[in-house]
């Protein structure tokens, strides 16, 4: 009888070892999940704002002279997509002004002791400004996407602030 319930208890601690595993493993999916995301979101806005600063640089830039607003458009589109960013619409809304909106599409990693998870994300913006004046950059809708080459992944649609 004693060796059947210490056969008993033992079968209760690797039960509950077991779930406590599962427990582990699935809380470590979430924030692997996380950590991926934060990674893929930190590193498109980052891009999002070296285009915005980019722009700034090339409107404010005093030895710069374009031909005319056209030459001007062109330019900006040239700094934003140097930063890896697409562009999908741009216009010239009054003499020596631009509004570029693009998106910047990241992906990042995460999963040490769980499974690995890798996260896309895609952030779409107007950057606008007048030369020599200030630029700003706010959120603009973008569709979701995916990715053929990775599925199963998760795509997300970001905001500057997250």
């Amino acid at each position: 009888m004693t060796r059947h319930v210490h056969r008993g208890a033992a079968r209760r601690l690797l039960r509950l070892l077991a779930a406590l595993c599962l427990v582990i493993v699935v809380a470590g999916c979430g924030s692997a999940q996380e950590a991926a995301l934060d990674q893929a979101s930190q590193r498109a806005r980052a891009r999002a704002h070296e285009a915005r600063d980019n722009v700034a640089a090339l409107l404010g830039g005093v030895d710069y002279q374009p031909a005319d607003d056209q030459d001007l458009l062109a330019d900006a589109v040239e700094q934003v997509q140097s930063g890896t960013g697409f562009v999908f619409a741009s216009r010239t809304p009054g003499p020596g002004q631009v509004e570029i909106d693009a998106g910047f599409d990241d992906s990042g990693d995460a999963g040490l002791l769980g499974p690995h998870t890798h996260a896309l994300v895609r952030l779409c913006v107007r950057i606008s400004g007048t030369r020599p004046g200030p630029v700003t950059i706010n959120d603009v809708p973008c569709q979701p996407f995916a990715d053929p080459a990775q599925p199963g992944s998760p795509r997300e649609t970001i905001t500057l602030e997250g």
